[in-house]
């Protein structure tokens, strides 16, 4: 759910503690309220919060222990991860008819977030993943062993030819954090746009998280045709909700300043601009899947429970941005 959701899980990793805080100007402030108050018009979303789900946080860390995977150490623990997978699994995928398959999503999810941590601290670990991976090798974290025998469930869970997709993209998420690390102090030249767009969808593992949303039993042929935009959706929404709590942290490290820089406008332009661009995304998605109702009520769920996992989540700060 980090870009979505590589944004949103890699930034999940990153804890506040100990970082100072900046109080944004009234101005700034009311701007970014007001954008996404006019993205949440656009996409017919609504301000809901919606509570943690222990319950089902402790089913599957019970289900991490039956299977046998890792939960690794106190300091960097699968535990923590997990609750980001809940998080999105209860909200954004809570359509879903099949508890096996939110688990499965949940664990997956929580692996993901883990693969950020790991590339944190030691880039080789990630480096060797996906030749591990193809060659049948455990893998040399404990951890992303268990994500790797994760992966070969998703024939269990999805069509075949979806299967494939989701795999191919976990494994190009994986190259995309290596890539991320290696040129981290690159400056993205202003012209290179298309290269923004290219790792955003690289990065953010985009694939599975777009076609999560359709129920298996949904043939994929109905909605295969939506999955640029709802990509679009799922991958770069997290920031237009992330912004407000970026910068009350003061980070300028994020995709909308990227976007800034790269576009020559202001911060608050450039989220203006992706707001906007990722509603009309969104909302063509909604039109192109009106000919199959199961596919298009499963959209419009996920899209407003995609939104609830971030304004249920208190690290974003939007409770804080609309108290008012």
């Amino acid at each position: 759910m980090l870009s979505l959701i590589a944004q949103a899980i890699s930034s999940a990793m990153n804890l506040s503690q100990g970082k100072s805080t900046v109080q944004p100007q009234d101005k700034t402030k009311a701007e970014i309220r007001h954008i996404i108050e006019k993205f949440l018009s656009d996409c017919h979303l609504d301000f809901a919060i919606v509570p943690f789900e222990k319950e089902f946080y402790q089913e599957c860390c019970d289900e991490v222990l039956r299977r046998g995977y890792s939960m690794g150490t106190e300091e960097h623990s699968l535990r923590r991860c997990l609750h980001v997978g809940v998080g999105i699994t209860t909200t954004a995928y809570a359509h879903l008819p099949r508890r096996d398959t939110q688990m499965f999503i949940a664990i997956y999810t929580g692996l993901l977030v883990y693969v950020d941590d790991a590339c944190q601290r030691d880039v080789n670990l990630v480096k060797q993943f996906n030749r591990r991976f193809i060659t049948g090798q455990p893998q040399a974290d404990p951890i992303l062993d268990s994500l790797a025998k994760h992966l070969h469930e998703f024939p269990d869970h999805y069509d075949p030819f979806v299967a494939d997709l989701m795999l191919t993209s976990t494994l190009n998420f994986i190259t995309a954090q290596v890539l991320e690390w290696e040129l981290k102090s690159m400056r993205v030249p202003n012209d290179a746009n298309k290269f923004l767009s290219f790792t955003r969808i690289l990065s953010g593992a985009s694939e599975p998280f777009a076609l999560f949303v359709f129920p298996a039993d949904i043939p994929f042929q109905s909605h295969i045709h939506s999955l640029p935009e709802v990509m679009v959706y799922s991958t770069e929404a997290n920031d237009v909700f992330s912004y407000y709590k970026e910068v009350v942290a003061g980070e300028t490290a994020n995709y909308v300043s990227t976007v800034a820089n790269c576009r020559q406008v202001s911060k608050i332009e450039a989220l203006r601009i992706l707001a906007d661009d990722i509603a009309a995304a969104s909302n063509l998605a909604v039109k192109m899947l009106k000919n199959c109702p199961e596919a298009h009520e499963a959209y419009l769920k996920f899209a407003q429970g995609y939104a609830d996992f971030h304004f249920s989540s208190p690290r974003y700060k939007l409770e804080d941005l609309f108290r008012d």
